[in-house]
Protein backbone atom coordinates (compact mmCIF):
# COMPACT_ATOMS: atom_id res chain seq x y z
CA UNK A 1 0.00 0.00 0.00
CA UNK A 2 1.23 3.75 -0.79
CA UNK A 3 2.43 5.69 1.61
CA UNK A 4 -0.12 8.90 1.34
CA UNK A 5 1.80 10.96 3.64
CA UNK A 6 2.58 14.64 2.36
CA UNK A 7 6.35 15.02 2.59
CA UNK A 8 6.43 19.02 1.85
CA UNK A 9 4.40 21.69 0.43
CA UNK A 10 5.07 24.46 -1.73
CA UNK A 11 2.67 27.21 -1.45
CA UNK A 12 2.58 29.88 -3.69
CA UNK A 13 2.79 32.94 -1.22
CA UNK A 14 1.83 36.73 -2.13
CA UNK A 15 2.38 37.96 1.94
CA UNK A 16 -1.29 38.95 2.04
CA UNK A 17 -4.16 37.71 4.69
CA UNK A 18 -5.13 34.71 2.86
CA UNK A 19 -1.42 33.07 2.01
CA UNK A 20 -0.31 33.73 5.49
CA UNK A 21 -3.32 31.53 6.96
CA UNK A 22 -3.39 29.22 4.12
CA UNK A 23 0.66 28.56 5.00
CA UNK A 24 -0.15 28.24 9.00
CA UNK A 25 -3.12 25.59 8.31
CA UNK A 26 -0.91 24.07 5.55
CA UNK A 27 1.75 23.21 8.16
CA UNK A 28 -0.70 22.27 11.11
CA UNK A 29 -2.49 20.73 8.82
CA UNK A 30 -0.16 18.18 7.04
CA UNK A 31 2.52 18.14 9.66
CA UNK A 32 5.21 18.95 6.96
CA UNK A 33 7.46 21.55 6.37
CA UNK A 34 5.99 24.67 3.52
CA UNK A 35 7.89 26.35 1.18
CA UNK A 36 6.32 29.09 0.45
CA UNK A 37 7.20 30.99 -2.83
CA UNK A 38 6.70 34.54 -4.18
CA UNK A 39 7.52 36.28 -7.66
CA UNK A 40 8.44 39.41 -7.85
CA UNK A 41 6.52 41.14 -10.52
CA UNK A 42 7.40 44.80 -9.90
CA UNK A 43 3.72 45.33 -7.60
CA UNK A 44 5.97 47.35 -5.82
CA UNK A 45 5.55 45.29 -2.30
CA UNK A 46 8.45 44.95 -0.29
CA UNK A 47 10.11 41.42 -0.44
CA UNK A 48 11.64 42.13 2.84
CA UNK A 49 8.40 41.99 4.23
CA UNK A 50 7.35 39.48 2.59
CA UNK A 51 10.24 37.22 3.29
CA UNK A 52 9.84 38.16 6.73
CA UNK A 53 6.18 37.42 7.40
CA UNK A 54 6.54 33.70 5.70
CA UNK A 55 8.98 33.02 8.04
CA UNK A 56 6.86 34.31 11.00
CA UNK A 57 4.18 32.41 9.54
CA UNK A 58 5.50 28.94 9.96
CA UNK A 59 7.33 28.95 6.37
CA UNK A 60 10.83 26.47 6.27
CA UNK A 61 11.84 28.53 3.40
CA UNK A 62 10.98 31.04 1.23
CA UNK A 63 12.06 31.67 -2.67
CA UNK A 64 11.66 34.87 -4.09
CA UNK A 65 12.06 34.72 -7.95
CA UNK A 66 12.52 38.54 -9.76
CA UNK A 67 10.43 37.99 -12.31
CA UNK A 68 9.73 41.45 -13.90
CA UNK A 69 12.23 41.07 -16.35
CA UNK A 70 10.62 37.78 -17.65
CA UNK A 71 7.28 39.22 -17.16
CA UNK A 72 8.31 42.45 -19.61
CA UNK A 73 9.34 40.38 -22.51
CA UNK A 74 5.59 38.22 -22.20
CA UNK A 75 3.76 41.36 -22.04
CA UNK A 76 5.93 43.04 -25.08
CA UNK A 77 5.55 39.89 -26.92
CA UNK A 78 1.80 39.69 -26.03
CA UNK A 79 1.32 43.45 -27.19
CA UNK A 80 3.59 42.84 -30.54
CA UNK A 81 1.09 39.73 -31.50
CA UNK A 82 -2.36 42.02 -30.41
CA UNK A 83 -0.74 44.72 -32.41
CA UNK A 84 -0.37 42.41 -35.25
CA UNK A 85 -3.77 40.98 -34.67
CA UNK A 86 -5.31 44.67 -35.12
CA UNK A 87 -3.60 45.69 -38.07
CA UNK A 88 -4.16 42.30 -40.09
CA UNK A 89 -7.97 43.06 -38.66
CA UNK A 90 -7.93 46.53 -39.87
CA UNK A 91 -6.55 45.86 -43.08
CA UNK A 92 -9.15 43.04 -44.04
CA UNK A 93 -12.00 45.72 -42.52
CA UNK A 94 -10.28 48.14 -44.97
CA UNK A 95 -10.85 45.77 -48.07
CA UNK A 96 -14.54 45.24 -46.82
CA UNK A 97 -14.66 48.12 -46.72
CA UNK A 98 -14.01 49.48 -50.33
CA UNK A 99 -15.41 46.31 -51.42
CA UNK A 100 -18.69 47.20 -50.03
CA UNK A 101 -18.02 50.98 -51.46
CA UNK A 102 -17.41 49.78 -54.63
CA UNK A 103 -20.75 47.60 -54.76
CA UNK A 104 -22.67 50.57 -53.47
CA UNK A 105 -21.21 52.69 -56.52
CA UNK A 106 -22.08 49.65 -58.68
CA UNK A 107 -25.95 49.07 -57.32
CA UNK A 108 -26.57 53.02 -57.11
CA UNK A 109 -25.40 53.46 -60.98
CA UNK A 110 -27.80 50.28 -62.03
CA UNK A 111 -30.46 52.30 -59.94
CA UNK A 112 -29.84 54.98 -61.81
CA UNK A 113 -30.44 53.30 -65.27
CA UNK A 114 -33.22 51.45 -64.06
CA UNK A 115 -34.62 54.64 -62.90
CA UNK A 116 -34.04 56.51 -65.70
CA UNK A 117 -36.29 53.31 -67.82
CA UNK A 118 -38.68 53.28 -65.65
CA UNK A 119 -39.05 56.69 -66.33
CA UNK A 120 -38.98 56.19 -70.07
CA UNK A 121 -41.43 53.03 -69.52
CA UNK A 122 -43.82 55.43 -67.97
CA UNK A 123 -43.72 57.85 -70.32
CA UNK A 124 -44.19 55.15 -73.07
CA UNK A 125 -47.43 53.79 -70.73
CA UNK A 126 -48.77 56.74 -71.00
CA UNK A 127 -48.28 57.96 -74.77
CA UNK A 128 -49.98 53.80 -75.09
CA UNK A 129 -52.68 54.88 -72.59
CA UNK A 130 -53.19 58.46 -74.58
CA UNK A 131 -53.43 55.93 -78.13
CA UNK A 132 -55.84 53.50 -76.18
CA UNK A 133 -58.05 56.67 -75.56
CA UNK A 134 -58.16 57.60 -79.38
CA UNK A 135 -58.56 53.96 -80.77
CA UNK A 136 -61.82 53.60 -78.17
CA UNK A 137 -63.13 56.56 -78.59
CA UNK A 138 -63.11 55.67 -82.55
CA UNK A 139 -64.43 52.40 -81.43
CA UNK A 140 -67.55 54.53 -80.09
CA UNK A 141 -67.88 56.24 -82.84
CA UNK A 142 -67.64 53.66 -85.43
CA UNK A 143 -70.33 51.85 -83.37
CA UNK A 144 -72.46 55.00 -83.44
CA UNK A 145 -72.14 55.41 -87.23
CA UNK A 146 -73.33 51.36 -87.18
CA UNK A 147 -76.13 51.81 -85.63
CA UNK A 148 -77.29 54.98 -87.47
CA UNK A 149 -76.16 53.00 -90.77
CA UNK A 150 -77.99 49.78 -89.79
CA UNK A 151 -80.64 51.00 -87.73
Amino acid sequence: MKNNKVEKIVLAYSGGLDTSVILAWLKDTYQCPVIAYAGDVGQGDDMAEVREKAMATGAEEIVIDDVKEELTERIDNVKEDLTARIDSVRRELTIRIDETNKRIDILSTRLGENTRELGELKAEIVALRSRQEIIEDLVRRVRKLEERVFA
